[in-house]
């Protein structure tokens, strides 16, 4: 497989990782500027499925593949310079 698509699939990868964060800063601060009353446990049970999402996303092993791909080709254009 070609580094390019190594490094588009992480790049993607990364994106999404970043768009469930941001989706959980959000779900952070309106629970601690809107949420009414009582709703700490169900809004709890969201982050933490959020957080679970990234984690995954960011330990799974075609995640450490493409990045080991990625920087074996940097590696190799280094040393041929």
């Amino acid at each position: 497989m070609p580094p390019e698509t190594a490094y588009r699939r992480l790049t993607e990868r990364f994106a999404k990782i970043a768009t469930i964060r941001e989706c959980s800063g959000l779900l952070g601060w309106d629970a601690a500027v809107m949420m009414p009353p009582g709703g700490g446990a169900t809004r709890g049970d969201q982050l933490a499925v959020l957080a679970g999402l990234a984690h995954e996303m960011l330990i799974a092993p075609a995640t450490g593949d493409d990045f080991l791909l990625v920087v074996h080709c940097c590696d190799d254009m280094c040393s041929a310079i």
